[in-house]
């Protein structure tokens, strides 16, 4: 774990603890206002893990080896070793976090809705930001900007279609890159406009640019050696195989 990660959790404990409970809970006292923000960075960062898991999960049943997940400053990443053996283990592994995602902003949900209402203010407020966080994670990750999830959901799409996780890789490297830059554009023009939420915007732009140009980078090392070029009519023939293990 990321000594960086106690920091974020400090950071959104105090955002939340000093303007958006008070703002949403009638009357909130600063020290129970600071503790729903513990909370929900706590249920947050649950919820980022649960979804780690998800990759870890599905990738460990296709072949990948999966070294550890670490928590940092702009959320988790499972730490593999090696690429998927083809764009049908890269798009079931990018798609597992994503509908971990959805399911506790749906389970969430539920329970807003089933919350009666004799239910404390501050307990549904805790809900309520959960069903909110939760999705904007969901949709944040399948922006097709590698390495986001839907950033490796249109590199296994480029892959079938190429044969060739190289260019694949590159391809959707760049497109990462573009919403990257795109995002730190946007982020200064909100921070020059006085709102300070822009340094985050341009803060997730950085990461992308970086961690999209090291990705492509370090493709080629970590994938499969010996590895054949793929072929959806090789994939055919060997799925009989795969699914007896």
């Amino acid at each position: 774990m990321s000594p960086w990660w106690l920091v974020i959790v400090a950071l959104i404990t105090w955002s939340l603890g000093d303007s958006y409970f008070p703002e949403v809970v009638n009357g909130i006292s600063p020290a129970a206002s600071y503790a729903l923000g513990l909370a929900s960075a706590l249920l947050l960062f649950a919820s980022i893990l649960a979804h780690e898991f998800g990759h870890a999960i599905v990738a460990r049943r296709h072949g990948i080896e999966v070294e550890g997940i670490d928590l940092w400053l702009l959320g988790g990443v499972s730490r593999m070793r090696g690429e998927a053996h083809d764009p049908g283990d890269e798009l079931r592994y990018a798609l597992a976090g994503p509908a971990v995602t959805a399911a506790i902003a749906s389970i969430f949900g539920v329970v807003l809705v089933a919350l009666p209402a004799s239910t404390p203010a501050m307990l549904r407020a805790l809900v309520e930001y959960q069903v909110l966080v939760n999705g904007m994670i969901f949709v944040f990750n399948l922006l097709p900007a590698f390495p986001l999830d839907g950033g490796r959901v249109l590199r296994s799409l480029l892959w079938r279609r190429s044969g060739d996780i190289g260019p694949a890789t590159q391809t959707a490297a760049s497109v990462g890159r573009g919403f990257g830059y795109l995002m730190i554009f946007l982020g200064a023009l909100e921070f020059t406009a006085g709102a300070a939420g822009g340094l985050w915007l341009a803060l997730i732009g950085f990461f992308l640019v970086t961690a999209s140009g090291q990705q492509a980078a370090g493709a080629q090392d970590r994938a499969p050696r010996g590895a054949l070029p793929y072929s959806p009519r090789r994939e055919a023939a060997e799925e009989p195989a795969r699914s007896a293990r």
